[in-house]
Order: structure tokens, then sequence, then C-alpha cells
């Protein structure tokens, strides 16, 4: 199968040619549903490859794990966990890879790719490093890039997935999104945006934080200098609170 030929065939105005693409997509998915991950994963992670192609592969990767209804999902996610290990891990690292992008429109695919995968992982005990990775992306390095989608990642598997599983990951997040939030070069302002998005999404996370008056403050100034230029970074604090960053320590991840 030509690979980036039928990814193009699926964005075809003629029906009949899209129909047929759609076809080769489906029949491959009940052949051999690790390699067409693989592959799909493969024309993500290409920068050489047109931005719609590469959307295109995301979204069938994506469909391949994830379903609004229950039952539908219930079966993806049988599928993956029963996946060769060797395969998965492949088809992760590719994924990741892609959050690096240049393209905008890729590493939001990307991202939604990976909290796809990391919805059935994670409760499952599997990619035990995925979290930290992220986390590793927002704090470590100088990718606007990469930072940017590794908390927009983030910030969907925290939407998706059962607080619970997060317990233990709960003040890593919260961190990362955090200095995400407080990013200052001119180029994050996106990466700004995407820690803004994700703390929207860690809501439920956070409770036990804002119940902790430093760490109330904390948040919350993090929150006002998001709307305001840089250089008031520290404007307008109440008289005990500080710029610093204080250690998240406490939260515990419960529905409420």
């Amino acid at each position: 199968m030509d690979v980036t030929a039928v990814l193009i065939g699926t964005q075809n105005a003629d029906v009949n040619i899209r129909q047929q693409a759609e076809a080769q997509i489906e029949q491959a998915k009940n052949t051999n549903l690790p390699l067409l991950m693989s592959l799909m994963a493969t024309e993500l992670a290409d920068e050489s490859k047109d931005l719609h192609v590469r959307q295109a592969a995301g979204i069938v990767l994506k469909n391949c794990l994830s379903a609004k209804d229950p039952a539908r999902q219930q079966h993806l996610a049988g599928q993956w966990l029963s996946t060769d290990g060797n395969a998965k891990q492949q088809i992760k690292q590719t994924v990741l890879a892609a959050l690096g992008s240049a393209q905008s429109k890729a590493r939001h695919t990307a991202a939604q790719a990976v909290a796809a995968i990391a919805t059935i992982d994670l409760p499952h005990n599997q990619w035990p490093d995925l979290i930290q990775g992220l986390v590793n992306n927002v704090t470590t390095t100088a990718n606007a890039f990469l930072k940017q989608s590794s908390l927009e990642a983030l910030g969907y598997i925290c939407e998706e997935i059962d607080a619970d599983t997060l317990v233990s990951s709960s003040n890593l997040i919260l961190t990362a999104v955090i200095q995400g939030m407080r990013a200052t070069e001119p180029a994050e302002l996106e990466v700004r945006i995407a820690g803004t998005n994700a703390l929207l999404n860690a809501l439920e996370f956070v409770k036990t934080n804002f119940e902790t008056e430093a760490e109330r403050n904390y948040i919350m100034q993090t929150v006002c200098e998001t709307t305001r230029p840089r250089a008031n970074s520290c404007a307008s604090l109440p008289s005990n609170a500080s710029c610093a960053s204080p250690s998240f320590t406490t939260t515990r991840c419960r529905r409420t």
C-alpha cells in the first residue's frame, strides 16, 4: 500500500476515490492493525510530508485508539493492549518524536495521539515513563514546540483519564503546567497558552493545593500573570504572597 497516496485519497473531493482509499485503510485495520498504526505514526512524524497528509495519518492513528461509543472504546483498548510490546514501543516513540514538529497542526495531532494511547496504557500500569518524559519536555528543554505539544498532551490526558490513575504524578503535572504558564520568551506565547489550557483540564487535581495558602497564591498569581505583560510579573500580589515557586506536595487526585 502506498500510504501517502491512500491518505491523500481520503481527502479527495471525488467520492469514489475517497471511498476506495477509506476501504483500503479499513482493510489494513482488519488484516494487520499494528502495521497500519506504525505506518500512520511514521507519516505523522515525517517532516518531509505534506501537512494534510500528516494530519490525516494522525487522525487514522487516533481513530484506531479512541471512540466516543464506550463499547467501541473498550474494543479498541483491548486491541491495543493485546498488541505486541515491541510494536507498541515503536509506535509510541514515533508519535513522541512528532511532538517536536515545526508544524503546529502536526504537533497538535501528535499530542492527541499520545493522549489516546496514554488513556489506555496508564490505567493498566503501562508506559510508566510517559508523564515524567512529558514533564521533562516542558521543564528541561529549550524547544518551544516540544514544550507546547507536551503541555497539550498532558492537558488531554488530564481531561480524559480517571483522576485516580494520576495520583502519583499529579504534582509533577502541576509543576510542569505552572512552569509552562510562566514561560518568559516572546516566542513562547503558545507555550503559555498550552499551559493555561492544561491547567483548566487539570483543575480537579489541584483542589488540595488551593486549600494551602502559599500554593493557592502562587497558582492564582501565575494565572493572573498570563493575562498581562511580563514586566508586571510580581505586581499587585497580596502582602503575604511570594514570587518563589512552592513545592507542590499536597495534591491528591480526587473527583468532586
